[in-house]
């Protein structure tokens, strides 16, 4: 009776564990734009605000003032993010296409110049 519950309970810790592992891989692994504003929202150490950050495409009309070369996609966010390195917050994210041969997308906090 004691070794079937100590099955039982290292039955859910594996279980519970791969579940916790396959989600934080859905979020974080940047294989899309949205993904990449989550990894670079947690790269700046705000780990509940990549979670529940939704990011959302801005038009290129609302985005004109970031980038002048339109060389990134920008996103906004619910939640206003702090760079790591200080200076400034914002709720812009700007992606960056893949060039021929990447496998994933990179993202970067975008300074508002207004």
């Amino acid at each position: 009776m004691r070794n079937t519950l100590v099955r039982k309970k290292v039955k859910r810790f594996l279980v519970s564990s791969c579940t916790v592992i396959a989600i934080l891989l859905l979020l974080f692994v940047p294989f899309t734009p949205k993904n990449a504003v989550r990894l670079s929202i947690l790269e700046n150490l705000h780990p509940f605000a990549a979670v529940f950050a939704f990011p959302s495409k801005m038009a290129k009309k609302d985005s004109t003032g970031y980038s002048g070369k339109h060389i990134a996609a920008y996103y906004s966010v619910l939640v206003q993010v702090g760079s790591d390195m200080g200076g400034f917050d914002t709720y812009v994210i700007g992606v960056k296409e893949k060039k021929s041969g990447e496998m994933f997308y990179r993202a970067e906090l975008a300074y508002d110049p207004a």
